[in-house]
């Protein structure tokens, strides 16, 4: 083995990392000779000592990453909520006036002139709103029922 390595073992039944790496000695060199025909002080000339372990636990990193995973899973599941609650409400704070527009149009159909809607925004659909219930006031002022022509032209 020339490089360290590094892997995770079971020590006395705890998780740990093990690091292994060789220790080497550097002989000098002994003559300028040497030098010259190396390349490199003494490169040719290393010596292996033996090998250091170093076993670090890792309980503590293994409950710290246990701890950060369940805060990342909590914000996570509450920013969902919240995000979900917001598009809800904003859908219904959009969809109402809609809603309201649609119901005044059924109400016109029946025949029901006059009906007004409420204006909820200053946006488009409150100037579609404005629109509306001064097309269903010019209806009701304009509008005459079957059943008052039906008396005109039926004298009894």
């Amino acid at each position: 083995m020339i490089n360290p390595q590094a892997h995770s073992i079971m020590y006395h039944g705890l998780p740990a990392m093990e690091v292994v790496a060789p220790v080497w000695s550097r002989a000098e060199s002994s003559s300028a000779e040497d030098f010259l025909l190396s390349g490199d002080k003494g490169s040719n000339m290393n010596k292996r000592l033996g090998m250091v372990r170093l076993a670090l636990p890792l309980d503590q990193v293994l409950q710290r990453e246990y701890r950060l995973l369940r805060r990342i899973v909590t914000i996570v599941f509450i920013s969902g909520g919240i995000g979900i609650a917001l598009i809800f409400f904003f859908m219904h704070r959009i969809l109402r006036p809609i809603q309201l527009l649609s119901l005044g149009t059924s109400h016109i159909v029946r025949g029901e002139y006059g009906v007004s809607v409420p204006i909820l925004s200053k946006d488009e659909l409150g100037d579609l709103a404005v629109d509306f219930n001064h097309m269903s006031k010019v209806l009701a002022a304009t509008t005459v029922s079957k059943d008052y022509l039906g008396e005109i032209s039926c004298p009894t």
